[in-house]
This record gives structure tokens, C-alpha cells and sequence, in this order.
């Protein structure tokens, strides 16, 4: 492996650990978010089921979304 191998994995590597920083900014944020997401609905005149649900899937979508940013870093694929 020659120096100009070596330079080109560093910046591969270097563009990967940006990207999956953004998906690991949101899913450590995460667990701020989801219980101001359960506070709010808290607050929210719904029956108690109806909150758990809608925490539940609140969670669901935001787990989703973390799930994607992480796919499309490892994929290589910028983020805008």
C-alpha cells in the first residue's frame, strides 16, 4: 500500500465519522426528546392509552429517522 492509498482511506474514513456523527447527535438526543415528548403529551387532554400510543409511535418514527441517518452515513450518502 503506497502513501497515496493511505491518504485516500484517511479522508473515506474521516468523511464516515462526520456523517455518523450526525446520527449519533440525534440518537443520544433522544433520550431528552422522548420524555419532553411524553411531558407534552402529558399535558395534552387525551386518555391515558391514547398518549401511550402516541408516545409509542412518536418513538417509533424517531427511532426510524435515526435508523436512516445512520443507513445513509454508512452508505456514503451526504446528508444534504
Amino acid at each position: 500500500m503506497d502513501q497515496a492509498d493511505e491518504v485516500e482511506i484517511s479522508v473515506i474514513v474521516f468523511l464516515l465519522t462526520i456523517a455518523l456523527r450526525v446520527a449519533h447527535f440525534f440518537a443520544l438526543h433522544a433520550l431528552q426528546v422522548l420524555p419532553l415528548a411524553g411531558l407534552f403529551l402529558s399535558r395534552v387532554r387525551l386518555s391515558q392509552a391514547t398518549q401511550v400510543v402516541a408516545l409509542f409511535l412518536f418513538a417509533a418514527a424517531y427511532t426510524g429517522g435515526v435508523w436512516w441517518l445512520f443507513a445513509s452515513a454508512m452508505h456514503g450518502r451526504p446528508l444534504l
